[in-house]
């Protein structure tokens, strides 16, 4: 199959609207491996805040296992909702600062691998990709009390697996994401890549700490403006939840503890490996931003200059319980 026959352009007035300039391609795939929901949270934010546009969407049914992927069947009312079939498409996307880029998503595909691949290449001459950006994450022995460790890859090694010492690599499985770096690096793409490595007691839930620091890396190598500071909230949320169940069980405490212990000695004696890791941490913009959020939430909770009760958030006494209790 040719692979124009994978994909539909979108309405000649949806491609009139991509601009004539270098654009950077990233891609993320929500699938098996998507640790902690990292992609599909990732990929939500920005669909929800960079004004996406659909280009070009393909064929799902020569791409998806639709017994393999367990699409997911609604009974309501007596009667079953519409099922609802995944989409792999390419968006147009824009930054706060209307900066565009281009966004490839949708589940990890089960087939015709190589002939993704060719669809893939050919929309990058379309478009004038000059960079492709891959965002992922795996479960790694690693406590949710660091900040998140992001490893960096980019190209294609010719050092076959076989000649390195069980020290120097790492085996894991192949989702499209890499197949799609490690091809596109071969065709003299420029390619670059993140994986975030999420607490593998985390690996089944939401957990928007990995999801902030990818973006971040993005941010950062694309030259993107993207808001986070809602992002980073919401990680406060998640960690104070993670925090609170290490302190109710002394199982989960002391792996965490232990956890920690393996984490700081590794920084301490980090040696060189085919992949750069890096510590996330919050951009200027992000603490200044929360510092001002904070300053200002001090400033709303101040009680009123009119209270004579001066009960704290300006509350009366009898508010919130009695003889000044809190009730639950």
């Amino acid at each position: 199959m040719e692979p124009r026959r994978l994909y539909r352009f979108a309405a000649q007035e949806v491609l009139a609207r991509v601009p004539n300039e270098p654009l950077t391609l990233v891609h993320a795939f929500p699938g098996l491996t998507d640790t902690g929901n990292t992609c599909k949270l990732l990929t939500s934010f920005l669909e929800g805040t960079c004004l996406p546009q659909t280009l070009a969407e393909f064929d799902t049914d020569e791409l998806l296992d639709y017994r393999g992927t367990y699409l997911q069947a609604y009974f309501v009312d007596g009667g079953f909702a519409p099922i609802q079939i995944p989409r792999i498409e390419l968006k147009l996307m824009r930054d706060e600062s209307d900066k565009p880029f281009l966004f490839l998503s949708g589940p990890d595909p089960d087939m015709r691998w190589l002939g993704l691949r060719d669809a893939v290449i050919e929309l990058i001459d379309i478009f004038d990709v000059r960079r492709v950006v891959s965002l992922m994450s795996f479960p790694m022995n690693v406590p949710h009390t660091r900040p998140i460790r992001v490893m960096e890859y980019a190209g294609v090694v010719d050092t076959p697996p076989d000649s390195l010492d069980q020290l120097s690599q790492m085996m894991a499985p192949t989702p499209f994401n890499i197949f799609l770096s490690t091809e596109l690096a071969r065709h003299g793409i420029d390619t670059l890549g993140y994986v975030a490595q999420v607490p593998h007691y985390m690996a089944r839930r939401d957990f928007e700490p990995a999801t902030l620091a990818l973006l971040r890396r993005l941010s950062e190598s694309a030259g993107l403006d993207l808001q986070l500071v809602d992002l980073g909230d919401d990680c406060d949320v998640v960690l104070a939840q993670a925090d609170q169940s290490a302190r109710e069980n002394e199982e989960v405490a002391a792996h965490v503890a232990q956890l920690e212990q393996i984490y700081d000695e590794a920084l301490e004696d980090e040696i060189a490996a085919p992949l750069r890791v890096r510590q996330d941490t919050p951009t200027g913009d992000e603490i200044a931003t929360r510092f001002e959020r904070f300053l200002a939430s001090q400033e709303s909770g101040k009680p009123s200059e009119n209270d004579e009760n001066g009960s704290e958030m300006g509350k009366k006494p009898d508010e919130g319980g009695q003889d000044g209790e809190n009730v639950q």
